[in-house]
């Protein structure tokens, strides 16, 4: 839950960028007639952004968008797999590991297990949810790439 905060302030900017247009979106209303002497109205949907506000809200976006994958590539990547801790893990004192020698598991492999968290996701979260009655307390990620969380001291 911390990596997700953490990762929500990243993106900020994002969001930022999100209100700005979205603040300024508005409805017309055109009148359309037929032929036949019925009316109606019809909605329109327009930005009104002036003045490079557009622009700016465009360049917030795109930061928000690369300052996120690039905090989730250090702090679920790098991090976790150089050290076993992400920014989370740390505050909370777990640690993540190979389960067959106890080292930390490496980039690569924390990002298999981050794209294999889908599969924990998939039927109904059940999967999060695993590590309450296993006995080594594993997610079906860990259980496919041979990882463990264990108690360590706070970083």
């Amino acid at each position: 839950m911390l990596d997700g905060l953490f990762s929500s302030l990243a993106v900020a900017p994002l969001w930022v960028g999100y209100i700005m247009i979205f603040s300024h979106l508005h409805t017309d209303q055109t009148v359309t007639r037929y032929s036949d002497g019925y009316a109606y109205t019809e909605p329109t949907m327009k930005f009104d952004l002036s003045g490079g506000m557009l622009g700016l809200a465009i360049v917030l976006i795109i930061i928000g968008v690369v300052a996120g994958l690039a905090f989730g590539i250090w702090n679920l990547m790098i991090r976790q797999g150089r050290t076993g801790y992400s920014l989370g893990k740390g505050i909370v004192g777990i640690k993540l590991i190979r389960e067959d020698n106890g080292q930390p598991i490496g980039a690569w492999l924390a990002l298999g297990r981050a794209l294999l968290h889908i599969l924990d996701a998939l039927p109904c979260y059940i999967g999060y949810f695993w590590p309450l009655w296993d006995k080594k307390h594993q997610t079906f990620a860990d259980m496919i790439v041979g990882t463990v969380v264990i108690e360590a001291q706070k970083v």
